[in-house]
């Protein structure tokens, strides 16, 4: 474990850090806690106790001694501030702040631990903030910028983006060169060597940092020439957090590297989400059916993934500052924060491979460039601009990537991959899946694969340097997991999230991906995605897809309702309790318009207007039902009702061809109710009955003050939000 790496002891050594204090007492700190563990015992237990989890994994990352066992905990709350930790031959406490007065209850019973703020005292190590921070004074995010997950993280990005907007705006040239030496510190703390060479050479600083980027660059020739010397067989996984399939244009090196792959054109994660996928790969079980969620750690007896590499003499490690849940001997040893650049990400990956010559596995997640806020480390990558963030993001991504290419393992077997896109349906679960390794022939694979596999996917490589199990299916699992955390689900509420079920479910047929899914509010059958028009232009094709509708359904079982008693769904309920209430009041009007439909025959109503209101109308109607509507009255051909199987007509064209066998008129939106009646009292519809919605559910004494879909009413979500809190 490496506190203070050769770049490290150039910052130090130019002193780049002469504007931020803290980042040379937190070298020294960490170094200082490296020497203290390292003379422990062998097997002495020691335990790191602190009031928060960064605290303590920051001071666990300090450790580098493997003869003593560590245990970690955060402590109780303020109402439950009980301790127990007899066990224990050394305790320490890792945090500057003790709110709930934990220390003092050790003192009164009796128990011995060590401060770590009092060992740094004794080293004239002053610190008014955590010793880990690098940053003095407090950040001020951007108003957009407001995910709490993010709040205890130091933002390089942040930090950046104001020194570097403060030096576009400084006349002066002492403040310009200042808030440049700030950006250049920041760019090497990140490992950006990219950003560095280009701030190095700005005017005003040109000549002070020549002789340093010498150094750095004399620094990497070393290390990438001897990482090209290891005649280890690797595996390196790049995992590219939230790209959708195919959806990476800005991603230069990753659309090179796949025209010489095995590329998969249908990967499919079964949850798409960072850690079920996680789970899916390391332990071979999903979220739902297996209740993977119950995972809280991945490790050598749970991962089928971890014990077959470390027994076939394979070191695994993962690189990433979101995971979280990889046992620590798998994790690196190094705190990272979700927002951790994908610059840091591979310089760790090439100080594994550097420091190492045994096999290793080593997958590296980048995360914050490519998943929302979208966050990277330049001009444009703390921008108000989502979309500016999002391109600048996948355009870091791309140049690291590139950079970093030089000190990559001639022998390495490379697999690239997504976890999922950005979209609430299917797309979401089709991840990209590219292998690339001198030893595979590169062609494109168009059959099912599903992240589940991935573990024979890695055996075949590790054994053969290709695949050769059959990996390849006929359908693939895919499942969703309710939103549990508390914090989602008040936004969910807040919001006024349309409420829905869990679900799970297959995909199959690559010709019309068929979706089968089994909800937890029942089992609803799916359709092929693209509409019938496209795909099934005869009565035997429509046979086919009928047939194959037979096969799928045998695949899995109805979802298992009981996983929605397990406390870690505990607030998540509350939205099914909102989606039951509207569900059963979508159900008794849609009741009532079926009743009022069985009265005409088919094509004897039309609907006026073909706005979303229409287009739910025609979703949620029975067949039966669907059939008695004759066409739709909008003079936007392009409305969302258009490729719903009904005429659209405009209001000149239908009172030019005449009423013909229509014999209603169907008032669906009830924002544009008073539109309509005006248009009636002018006479346009005369002739025809006119089916108020809103009128009938009043006469049936059922509250309506919104679109008849509509049916979570605003004292709804406020009572939902109060039982929340309560829980």
């Amino acid at each position: 474990m490496i506190v203070c790496d050769e770049i490290d002891s150039l910052i130090l050594k130019y002193n780049l850090d002469r504007f931020y204090p803290n980042y040379r007492k937190s070298i020294f700190a960490k170094e200082l806690l490296t020497e203290i563990f390292a003379q422990l015992p062998h097997g002495e237990i020691v335990h790191l106790l602190g009031e928060s989890q960064d605290d303590v994994d920051h001071v666990c990352e300090c450790i580098a001694n493997d003869n003593i066992s560590i245990t970690k905990a955060v402590v109780p709350s303020e109402n439950d501030s009980r301790v127990s930790v007899s066990e224990y031959n050394h305790v320490f406490w890792t945090s500057l702040k003790d709110s709930t007065n934990i220390k003092q209850k050790m003192k009164n019973d009796g128990i011995v631990y060590v401060d770590i703020y009092d060992i740094f005292k004794n080293a004239n190590l002053e610190f008014g903030n955590d010793f880990y921070h690098v940053f003095d004074e407090e950040q001020s995010y951007a108003e957009w910028d407001n995910d709490t997950n993010y709040k205890k993280d130091e933002l390089y990005q942040y930090e950046f983006n104001m020194h570097y907007k403060k030096y576009e705006e400084a006349e002066c040239l002492l403040e310009r060169k200042e808030c440049l030496i700030r950006c250049v510190f920041i760019a090497l703390l990140a490992r950006d060597f990219v950003l560095f060479n280009s701030l190095a050479n700005y005017d005003e600083i040109k000549k002070e940092f020549a002789i340093l980027q010498e150094e750095i660059n004399k620094i990497l020739s070393g290390i990438e020439k001897k990482i090209k010397a290891k005649l280890s067989d690797d595996i390196l996984v790049f995992w590219i957090d939230a790209v959708a399939y195919g959806d990476r244009s800005l991603i230069s090196f990753w659309n090179k590297k796949k025209e010489n792959a095995l590329t998969f054109e249908n990967a499919y994660t079964v949850t798409p989400n960072t850690k079920p996928t996680l789970r899916a790969m390391f332990c071979q079980k999903t979220e739902v059916s297996d209740r993977g969620y119950k995972i809280k750690e991945i490790n050598k007896e749970n991962s089928p993934l971890i014990r077959y590499l470390e027994n076939s003499g394979y070191r695994v490690k993962s690189i990433s500052g979101y995971y979280g849940t990889l046992a620590d001997k798998i994790e690196i040893k190094r705190k990272f924060g979700f927002r951790a650049q994908a610059s840091l990400i591979l310089w760790n990956l090439v100080q594994q491979l550097v420091n190492s010559d045994e096999n290793q596995f080593i997958i590296s997640h980048f995360f914050i460039e490519t998943h929302y806020p979208y966050l990277s480390l330049g001009k444009y990558g703390y921008d108000n601009d989502e979309q500016i963030r999002k391109d600048a993001g996948e355009k870091k991504i791309d140049e690291q990537l590139t950079f970093y290419e030089r000190f990559m393992p001639n022998n390495a077997i490379r697999i690239y991959m997504s976890d999922h896109g950005k979209g609430r349906d299917l797309s979401d679960h089709h991840i990209n899946f590219d292998i690339v390794s001198s030893s595979i022939t590169k062609k494109r694979i168009s059959k099912f694969f599903s992240i589940i596999d991935f573990y024979y996917v890695i055996k075949d490589l590790a054994e053969y340097g290709e695949l050769k199990s059959k990996i390849y299916r006929d359908s693939v699992p895919i499942e969703v997991l309710d939103i549990y955390n508390k914090n989602n689900v008040r936004k969910n509420l807040e919001s006024r999230v349309n409420m829905s079920p869990l679900n799970f479910g297959y995909v199959g047929d690559l010709d019309r991906k068929y979706v089968r899914k089994s909800f937890s509010n029942g089992i609803k059958w799916g359709a092929p995605l693209k509409c019938y028009d496209k795909y099934l232009p005869d009565n035997s094709a429509k046979e086919q897809i009928y047939a194959l509708g037979l096969r799928i359904r045998g695949l899995h079982e109805a979802f298992p309702n009981e996983i929605l008693m397990d406390d870690k769904f505990k607030y998540s309920r509350l939205m099914h309790v909102l989606y039951a209430e509207y569900m059963d009041r979508l159900s008794e009007r849609l009741g009532i318009i079926e009743r009022i439909f069985f009265n005409y025959s088919n094509n004897e109503i039309v609907l006026r207007m073909g706005g979303v209101h229409s287009f739910m109308l025609l979703k949620m109607l029975s067949p039966r039902a669907k059939k008695k509507i004759s066409l739709i009255i909008d003079n936007n051909a392009d409305c969302v009702c258009n490729g719903q199987g009904k005429q659209i007509l405009s209001q000149k064209d239908f009172l030019e061809q005449g009423i013909k066998n229509c014999k209603a008129i169907l008032i669906s939106s009830y924002h544009n109710r008073c539109f309509i009646y005006d248009e009636i009292r002018q006479g346009l519809y005369d002739g025809l009955e006119i089916i108020d919605l809103y009128t009938i559910f009043e006469q049936e004494e059922i509250a309506c003050t919104s679109d008849f879909y509509d049916a979570i009413y605003e004292d709804d979500y406020k009572l939902a939000i109060t039982m929340l809190e309560e829980l």
